[in-house]
């Protein structure tokens, strides 16, 4: 890291500075998976591609816990949410908006984790069966 990147790393706002510790995070997170599957890690395209699956696979399970765990005034919350946003932030995903939304609700946050908990192991898993076939 040049003296430049440290510098501008100290001009990051509050807000800049959670974006980036989430993404080191999550990078973290899939790495950790991803060597735990059974392939051989030199191949770094392939690696690349499962790690890539992994990510999307994990953006759908985020979202099918969070509508499946919404109680009904979370949900009527959600919908009035959905359209502030797509007035004030119209460039967001609805992946994004509906993620933004999870982080006001800790109760909603604790069963997203307990369920990716659940999801990695079993990709894991199913993973490594498959490619022992």
């Amino acid at each position: 890291m040049t003296d430049e990147d440290a510098k501008k790393l100290e001009e990051l706002t509050p807000e800049e500075e959670d974006f980036l510790d989430t993404v080191i995070l999550s990078d973290v997170v899939y790495d950790s998976i991803i060597d735990q599957l059974n392939f051989d890690k030199s191949d770094e395209l392939y690696a690349r591609l499962i790690k890539n699956v992994l990510k999307r696979q994990t953006r759908d399970q985020i979202v099918l816990t969070i509508w499946n765990s919404l109680s009904e005034d979370q949900n009527k919350h959600l919908k009035d949410y959905i359209a502030q946003s797509s007035k004030t932030a119209p460039f967001l995903s609805s992946e994004s908006v509906l993620m933004e939304f999870a982080q006001m609700y800790p109760d909603l946050m604790e069963k997203i984790f307990a369920n990716l908990s659940d999801f990695f192991k079993e990709f894991i898993d199913k993973y490594n069966e498959f490619l022992a076939l």
